[in-house]
């Protein structure tokens, strides 16, 4: 393998490597599944395998030239194609890479490089909003030439919801190509929103599913690569549903994390009123300018409650999410001996739930309130919020 801290989905990888050692594999795969699951990795790890000059049971040997070249993406047979940011005009026959500016070419040198050492890094450029055509056209320029070296040319689009937006032109482009895909090419399109793709593209796509990887499986990770403690490991992985970059980030910000916790939680339990519209305005400001870090706080929050819940319940330590913070937590059951915790963590998965369903995030947000301090035992009213 050319990725050592790659967490391989084994089922899907032997189908993968099995298709490929009976000389099976299919003109186009389609990696799917939720964000932060390695499917890109998964993607460069195959094409590195078709090209590899001594691939083992496990995949490609990692130590021969091809499969150096492969890692770096400087393998003659394998193209990368990912959204970017349209800077200057360009004709129809102008490669794409002329639509960047000199800083956006070099930017993308340098995150291709960082991709080589890192399957979980994503390339992005600012600005990167669509694949865009040009992309395509040079694709069925290069396609069916012979590939530069022995092996399968392997064709990678990263983010591949994105050959159809704002429009399709893209994705139209490209299925010419997959209606008649050139002889030993392997097309792999990669993406977190598959529903996003044209009907006709994943009709012609083989399909593979890459599920959230689990809690233990991104703690482990933490442990063993970002220096996590047991308790801080098991947090991460719970916070973040298993999104391993999103438990990578947070990892590297230390106690940043626990410092908004604590200040969500003193907010939320605060008597005064003034306490809890803050907390209300500054949620509702986040969710519209960074909805995801407005995701975390909330998971966090949750987690928390959760763990109140729990030890209110059954007096065990064990099973305790923020194990680390123990006196914290009995303080706050000492401080509300006759809440209802169940509600309260409820009233906080309540806030998610009305959000996915485009309620306006400000009187979701109060409503949570209102329902946590009629869990908590305190009065109050539409009015104090």
């Amino acid at each position: 393998m050319i990725y050592p801290d790659l967490i391989l989905h084994s089922d899907q990888w032997r189908r993968l490597a099995s298709a490929f050692r009976q000389e099976r594999l299919a003109h186009a795969y389609l990696f799917y599944g939720p964000a932060g699951s390695g499917k890109e990795g998964h993607a460069i790890e195959l094409a590195a395998l078709v090209n590899c000059r001594q691939p083992d049971d496990n995949g490609a040997c990692g130590q021969c030239p091809a499969c150096i070249k492969a890692k770096g993406m400087q393998h003659p047979n394998v193209q990368l194609v990912v959204p970017l940011p349209r800077r200057n005009g360009i004709s129809k026959d102008d490669p794409p890479l002329k639509a960047l500016r000199p800083a956006d070419v070099d930017n993308l040198a340098s995150q291709l490089g960082t991709k080589a050492g890192d399957p979980y890094f994503k390339i992005h450029l600012e600005g990167a909003q669509s694949i865009l055509i040009n992309s395509v056209r040079e694709l069925r320029r290069t396609a069916y030439l012979k590939p530069g070296e022995a092996g399968w040319r392997v064709i990678l689009i990263f983010e591949a919801e994105k050959l159809c937006y704002p429009q399709p032109a893209a994705a139209n482009a490209l299925l010419k190509l997959l209606e008649e895909p050139p002889d030993w090419t392997v097309f792999i399109l990669v993406t977190d929103r598959p529903h996003l793709l044209l009907d006709t593209i994943r009709s012609r796509c083989l399909g593979l599913y890459f599920p959230q990887l689990t809690s233990d499986q991104v703690a482990g990770y933490l442990k063993k690569h970002q220096g996590s403690t047991e308790g801080e490991a098991r947090v991460l992985a719970q916070v973040t549903g298993g999104n391993l970059p999103q438990a990578r980030q947070m990892a590297a910000e230390d106690g940043v994390q626990m410092e908004v916790l604590d200040q969500l939680v003193a907010n939320l339990l605060a008597p005064e009123p003034t306490s809890w519209q803050q907390l209300v305005n500054d949620l509702a400001l986040l969710r519209y300018r960074k909805s995801l870090e407005f995701a975390t706080r909330m998971q966090l929050l949750q987690l928390w409650l959760r763990d109140l819940m729990f030890l209110q319940k059954t007096h065990s330590e064990d099973g305790v999410i923020f194990s680390q913070r123990l006196a914290d937590l009995r303080g706050h059951l000492d401080a509300h001996p006759d809440a209802d915790w169940g509600t309260a963590t409820a009233a906080v998965q309540q806030v998610l739930i009305h959000l996915e369903r485009n309620i306006n995030p400000t009187l979701a947000l109060t409503n949570m309130i209102l329902d946590v301090r009629e869990a908590l035992g305190g009065k109050s009213t539409s009015g104090d919020v």
